[in-house]
Order: structure tokens, then sequence, then C-alpha cells
């Protein structure tokens, strides 16, 4: 299980709070087919406001929608959620997770800023839900 599922600042509810086990008898057969496709606009309105600091998307074209929709994969393989709401939710609370970062949201020595492009690049996506820039808040 990956820190975001492990951190409290982003609480687990209903089916997404159930034991692996559990989920999995609740899956759907075919889990592709019922994955809804990527609601872009939620999920970038969602980032506009949670994180107004950061930079905002002023287009989002060329690899930006392909990358979203990997994570948008991603999460409803893995997270296995079970509709659009669940996963805007998940990215919500994604965005919560990444405010309590300094280093993401600007607010140390290094100059940078986090973007959604940035966020939602599978390296990057990867590192912050390993909690690699969290742990500076520890020390």
């Amino acid at each position: 299980m990956d820190a975001i599922s492990q951190t409290p600042a982003l609480p687990e509810t209903g089916y997404l709070s159930q034991r692996p086990e559990e989920r999995e008898e609740a899956q759907p057969a075919n889990r592709q087919a019922s994955m809804p496709h990527c609601p872009h606009q939620r999920i970038i309105d969602a980032y506009h406001e949670i994180l107004p600091e950061l930079p905002r998307v002023k287009t989002w074209e060329g690899q930006r929608p392909k990358h979203l929709a990997a994570r948008w994969k991603h999460i409803f393989t893995r997270r296995k959620c079970m509709s659009s709401e669940e996963g805007v939710e998940y990215f919500r609370k994604f965005f919560l997770y990444i405010r309590e970062s300094p280093f993401l949201m600007g607010q140390t020595a290094k100059p940078f800023r986090c973007s959604l492009p940035w966020i939602v690049k599978a390296e990057n996506y990867a590192k912050i839900i390993e909690s690699n820039y969290h742990h500076a808040q520890d020390n």
C-alpha cells in the first residue's frame, strides 16, 4: 500500500476504507469496461480550487491529457475506485496532501512550485505518493 492510503491527510471513506479482500469481492468482473472516462476539467477545477497558489492550467493539450488519463486509470485499477465521483474525490484528497508539502508549494529555499502537468507525470506522481516531498516537515 502506498503512502497516500496511510497518511492522515487522505482518510479513506466508504468503499476505499474496506479491506482489500472486501474490495475485490465488490469489484465488477471486467474492471476496464466499467471505468468511466477521465473528467479532465473537473480535476483541473479541483486543482485550481485546492491549490490556488500553484500555477494555473492555461492549456491542456499534448501529453498532458494522456498523463492525467494514465493516473486516472491507475486509481481505478489500483485504488479500486468505482465511480467518477470517487475518482475526483481521490484527486481532491491528493491535492490536499500536496498542499501539506512546503517543497511542492514553493515554501522552501529552493525555487520550485509544482504544477498540475508536473504532478500527473508518472515519475513525479510516484514520488509524491511515496512521500518523497513530505518528510522535510519531520526534520
